[in-house]
């Protein structure tokens, strides 16, 4: 399953334990976050629409990796 997640740093904290959990009863997982710190829906819906490369992304699978 893929989950993408889109917010601010608040996004995190409801998906931090779900890769690990999801992995524990054997469900594969690939959950990434696409967030920028401080940003609010408008926010994003403006970059969206203007194509803003704006954007931090963090792709969980147990562990925390950066790209």
């Amino acid at each position: 399953m893929n989950i993408l997640t889109i917010g601010n740093s608040f996004t995190d904290d409801p998906t931090a334990y779900l890769g690990g959990l999801a992995k524990k009863e054997g469900f594969e997982l690939n959950l990434t976050h696409a967030h920028h710190g401080g940003s609010s829906i408008k926010n994003h819906w403006d970059n969206y629409k203007s194509n803003t490369p704006y954007y931090t992304v963090k792709t969980v699978d147990g562990e925390s990796v950066y790209t």
